[in-house]
């Protein structure tokens, strides 16, 4: 923040959860938390070069399962690329609110849905500023008004058979 000279600092992640960490660096930083249907992130996942290339029969994050879960992966579904990866979607899932509940973090802590915020880009981006306690923002609007939004959550259902449908189902039931 100091060399940047702005009073706040913004990043996106994927994958595991860092909040426990990103509260002991910064004084009560506000996490945005945008959920979407995992059978859609899952897909997205393993259609993704570089995870392709890590491959897709091994964990991607060291102790994403727990030993039910990797038992489950092992055994339950053969450890299957599609059980893998929504295991793990399900752990981090699990991880981030565990994480926002230790560092009591609940008020600064706002989940958003990809849906919601597709079909209402502009009132989303206002909660979000107004939950962060930032002022609203032309530069914001205008940029969200220029853009086209659209709902990619079907997609999954071209690259994914019903079986694996079915198994990210089961193991992202919650």
């Amino acid at each position: 923040l100091k060399y940047s000279g702005k009073e706040r600092f913004a990043i996106k992640l994927t994958g595991p959860p860092r909040v426990i960490f990103l509260n002991k660096i910064f004084d009560k930083p506000y996490f945005i938390d945008i959920v979407r249907d995992p059978r859609a992130v899952i897909s997205s996942f393993l259609s993704f070069e570089p995870w392709k290339k890590m491959g897709l029969n091994k964990p991607h994050w060291i102790n994403s399962l727990n030993k039910e879960d990797e038992f489950l992966w092992k055994n339950n579904y053969k450890s299957s690329s599609i059980a893998l990866a929504a295991l793990e979607f399900r752990s981090i899932y699990k991880q981030t609110r565990n994480e926002i509940e230790q560092t009591n973090s609940n008020k600064r802590y706002m989940r958003i849905r990809y849906e919601d915020f597709v079909k209402n880009p502009s009132i989303i981006i206002s909660g979000i500023l107004k939950h962060c306690e930032l002022k609203p923002s032309n530069n914001i609007v205008n940029y969200i008004s220029k853009k086209e939004y659209s709902n990619k959550n079907d997609k999954y259902k071209k690259i994914l058979n019903k079986e694996e449908i079915k198994i990210i189902e089961e193991i992202c039931t919650d």
